[in-house]
């Protein structure tokens, strides 16, 4: 059985506290303080923001 570990919320507005991941190329925000483990991921490609991916419903991740 998987439990639930945070959600990841792609955005496009910078926020307070983001983190650089270079290998990534996204910033990554709020995960350590969500009680509920959201995660904002705003990603860019030379400097500039790129297109939102579309999703459904939001990416979660689990462990098992």
């Amino acid at each position: 059985m998987r439990r639930y570990h945070h959600l990841g919320i792609p955005t496009s507005v910078p926020r307070e506290g983001e983190e650089y991941l270079p290998e990534l190329k996204l910033y990554v925000s709020g995960y350590e303080a969500s009680p509920y483990g959201v995660e904002w991921m705003r990603y860019v490609h030379n400097g500039a923001p790129i297109e939102l991916m579309k999703f459904e419903r939001p990416p979660a991740a689990g462990s098992p």
